[in-house]
């Protein structure tokens, strides 16, 4: 039993302005063993600049009907945690688990000047803060299983989550009684489980086929979409013939929408059945000729239907 491998990297910088920062710190550790693999890492953004933005408004003139001038101090952050493992628990059964937590921000805080009409008359000075934090994060679980090697036959069942929340507040304080405030907290959720079986008749033909289910939730904390929630369930199946100059690939998948009912009848369910083809041609070595065709299908979220 041959001992373990270690091996990483550290990678760190100095900011010679503290008042114009751009950054990206990282490091890993990694750790190897016969069956078992293992790493973790970090990967890190941090920037920090003063800005100055300017926004016109024309209705129509030469002249600007509304002009805004932000002197803005940009502060934009993130840190990502990475681990995962490669585990064969036997000859016929690996396991895979991988994940990573990304905290991060993007803020801007200054002073806001509005000038209006063709005098360019200053209607208003505000000064403007902003809290911005943010968390994305992302985990899966993968099983692959052996049925039969010298036939080449796979079963693979999968797992997958990606979230994310959000939480902004964004502040102008005016001389006067007209701050203004706008508060943003949400979050989102999907959830993907799979379950495929492949089968390699010969080196030139594979045979995949499967069934897969998501689920997407999205809340809005402070709004009127609360626990919307969306399931989809599919059957796929796709095979492939890969010769010396011509490779076609066929795949056909049959999905079903069908919404939660927080959703108040804008969507309805549905069935939708869509082909796949792939031809390609290799003439001569380096080249190549491809034909494809694909149909999917997507249903928005409601807030996605109104931008405003």
């Amino acid at each position: 039993d041959l001992p373990g491998a270690v091996f990483g990297h550290l990678h760190a910088e100095i900011p010679s302005r503290l008042n114009q920062t751009y950054s990206f710190p990282s490091a890993s550790l990694h750790y190897s063993k016969s069956s078992f693999g293992a790493f973790v890492s970090y990967n890190g953004s941090m920037s920090h600049f003063r800005l100055t933005e300017n926004l016109s408004r024309f209705f129509g003139d030469v002249r600007p009907d509304l002009e805004l001038k932000e002197n803005i101090d940009q502060r934009t952050w993130s840190h990502r945690f990475n681990a995962g493992l490669d585990y064969s628990i036997s000859k016929s059964g690996k396991l895979s688990i991988y994940g990573f937590v990304n905290p991060f921000s993007d803020q801007h805080g200054g002073r806001s000047f509005l000038w209006q009409g063709k005098e360019s008359e200053l209607i208003w000075i505000a000064h403007k803060t902003e809290k911005d934090l943010n968390l994305s994060g992302y985990y899966s679980i993968r099983y692959r299983h052996i049925i039969d090697s010298d036939a080449n036959r796979h079963l693979t069942a999968e797992f997958h989550n990606h979230l994310l929340d959000t939480d902004n507040l964004t502040t102008f304080y005016g001389k006067s009684a007209d701050s203004l405030i706008n508060y943003t907290k949400a979050s989102a959720r999907l959830y993907t489980s799979r379950l495929s079986y492949s089968h390699a008749f010969s080196n030139s033909m594979l045979m995949l086929a499967g069934i897969q289910h998501r689920l997407q939730r999205i809340n809005n904390h402070n709004g009127m979409q609360k626990g919307i929630g969306n399931h989809y369930t599919a059957i796929f199946s796709e095979g492939s013939i890969r010769k010396e100059k011509i490779h076609l690939q066929l795949g056909l998948r049959a999905e079903s929408f069908l919404p939660n009912e927080s959703t108040n009848g804008m969507f309805s369910p549905k069935l939708e059945v869509m082909p796949s083809l792939l031809l390609a041609y290799m003439p001569v070595r380096g080249h190549s000729i491809r034909v494809s065709y694909r149909h999917t299908f997507d249903h928005p979220a409601q807030f996605q239907l109104n931008a405003q």
